[in-house]
């Protein structure tokens, strides 16, 4: 992966949102409170509330509940039409209306039926996810995935501005209690703490999920073996801590976060570009300077394609070592 930048359309799970020790968010007792939240979604909100669809159901080519549940989840594991797998999974709750599982798969159909993940959406597209989630966990109280699943629906929902509490922090922190350790939630966790602007529990929430991810590889005998798409994963959130750090003028933790980045990926340019002023921030001129020639030295091996963006970074570092100089 030659830039950051590209890293950064990969953000955690199913999140498409900008966005602890685990102490400064701590983990209240939520239940299934969290579940039943007011928002946007609620029945008073007019005709906007949300039902599970039903049109479709009639047209859809299976006669039991079970083989349209299979044939629907099929559909979503293969990454095929996820509004094929919505119909299918109708009808596997017309026919099987205490199906949890059912309510969750077809949840996570209407968040994928545009074939994108959680974005600019409209209000009863939020709300018909929303409201299949909560029947599946009233449904399953205990199924960590399905509060997982809400708290990033009601992210989006934060994040398309339907929605102003901490709905989606209290769904996934129960997540996290049902299902303790599980990386994935904490990432979620950081990135809907930090759509509400908690820096300090969004960059907590980082550093719990960075660290369960490389007990997670030591445990496997992984820890000099990192797969790709794991290592790239660190990097995102490394350079995410570093950005909130420097949000809350903590220089130092910042920098810490940005040499882990860059030791993971040592040739972005981007990251190197954040050291150097970050070193600045810090009153350290000479680190700066030591950076802004790494960096330089290391725009040569860039392709046609990113020599040009590498080029001016140096450059645009180099004229703030020489302000900050003066």
């Amino acid at each position: 992966m030659d830039s950051f930048l590209f890293w950064l359309a990969l953000l955690c799970g199913s999140l498409l949102i900008a966005m602890p020790s685990a102490a400064d968010c701590r983990m209240q007792s939520t239940s299934v409170s969290a579940a039943t939240a007011r928002g946007p979604c609620d029945p008073d909100e007019g005709p906007t509330q949300a039902k599970v669809a039903v049109e479709g159901v009639q047209s859809v080519n299976c006669s039991l509940a079970e083989e349209c549940f299979r044939l629907g989840q099929q559909y979503l594991d293969n990454g095929d039409s996820a509004h094929l797998a919505a119909q299918l999974l109708e009808k596997a709750v017309a026919l099987d209306p205490e199906n949890a599982e059912a309510y969750k798969k077809l949840s996570l159909a209407y968040m994928r039926n545009d074939g994108t993940k959680v974005g600019r959406r409209s209000k009863e597209e939020y709300c018909r996810a929303e409201t299949a989630c909560r029947k599946a966990i009233s449904l399953a109280p205990h199924d960590a995935e399905a509060f997982l699943l809400l708290g990033t629906i009601l992210a989006g929902e934060t994040y398309n501005e339907l929605r102003y509490d901490d709905s989606a922090v209290e769904a996934i922190k129960t997540a996290i209690e049902l299902k303790p350790g599980w990386a994935d939630a904490y990432c979620a966790l950081a990135r809907a703490c930090d759509l509400l602007k908690r820096y300090e529990e969004a960059a907590a929430a980082y550093t719990e999920e960075a660290r369960l991810r490389n007990e997670k590889q030591f445990e496997h005998g992984r820890s000099s073996i990192i797969i790709q798409s794991e290592k790239d994963h660190s990097v995102v959130d490394a350079f995410v801590v570093a950005q909130i750090y420097t949000k809350l003028g903590k220089y130092d933790k910042a920098l810490t976060s940005l040499q882990r980045a860059a030791t993971l990926s040592p040739e972005d340019d981007v990251i190197h570009s954040w050291i150097g002023r970050t070193f600045l921030n810090l009153g350290d001129i000479e680190s700066a300077k030591r950076e802004q020639k790494l960096l330089s030295e290391l725009c040569k091996s860039k392709n046609e394609f990113f020599i040009a963006q590498c080029q001016a970074r140096a450059q645009d570092l180099l004229k703030a070592i020489d302000q900050k100089a003066k």
